[in-house]
């Protein structure tokens, strides 16, 4: 109320990679904290805009797609909601640049993954939506089952999602409905995001790192 950050500012904090995004033939950095997610310009530093929220240590990048920055705000009560980022996104636009906005079921600590026009969420408990990224409208769920730190990532029609208890790397079919297809388990959790290079998909345990070749032929 008085305008003070409380504890010195400690839950003012943001954990997530920024993401980058082309508006107007400059390119805006967009980075989400604590009570606040922000554009600034890339080459010059200067803050462009701002939406405020209610939520916390943000973990998430923001995804892009078209003149959209979706923005996961992070907690146990995140929303994810979509900005519309174009010339006129200036100043504090919360009231009015909003495309739309989701309040409920969204992830804490995973990351959402954007894939052809779709955005696939898995929250903490191992529910995964599938959500229209234009409309913000829900298209599909799926219990998965578990519990999960790690980000899911997406190769070819497959999703990967890394289990951090039982250590259970569930392979998803991205299409609607959505269908597991396949299930691994290593023999301890997983809490880092997996990685997808060359026709490999990379993945950490808690005490050791393994490359799978054909992150396709995982998922058969």
């Amino acid at each position: 109320p008085d305008g003070k950050p409380k504890l010195e500012g400690d839950i003012r904090k943001g954990y997530g990679t920024p993401s980058t995004m082309e508006v107007a033939g400059r390119t805006q950095i967009l980075s989400v904290g604590s009570r606040a997610a922000f554009g600034y310009d890339a080459e010059t530093g200067r803050e462009i805009w701002t939406v405020t929220h209610e939520d916390f240590n943000a973990a998430a990048p923001p995804l892009v797609y078209g003149n959209l920055a979706i923005i996961n705000t992070g907690s146990m009560g995140a929303n994810l909601f979509a900005v519309r980022v174009d010339a006129s996104t200036r100043g504090n636009v919360t009231e009015t640049h909003l495309v739309w906005n989701r309040s409920k079921g969204n992830s804490r600590l995973c990351a959402p993954a954007l894939d052809r026009g779709r955005v696939w969420m898995l929250t903490a408990n191992g529910v995964l939506y599938a959500i229209d990224a234009k409309t913000g409208e829900q298209q599909g769920a799926l219990r998965v089952g578990g519990s999960f730190i790690a980000s899911p990532v997406i190769a070819g029609d497959s999703l990967f999602a890394c289990d951090e208890e039982d250590g259970a790397v569930t392979a998803v079919r991205t299409g609607l409905p959505p269908k597991i297809i396949a299930k691994n388990r290593f023999n301890e959790g997983l809490r880092a995001s997996p990685a997808i290079a060359d026709g490999a998909i990379y993945l950490r345990t808690f005490h050791s790192l393994y490359k799978i070749g054909g992150a396709e032929a995982v998922a058969k």
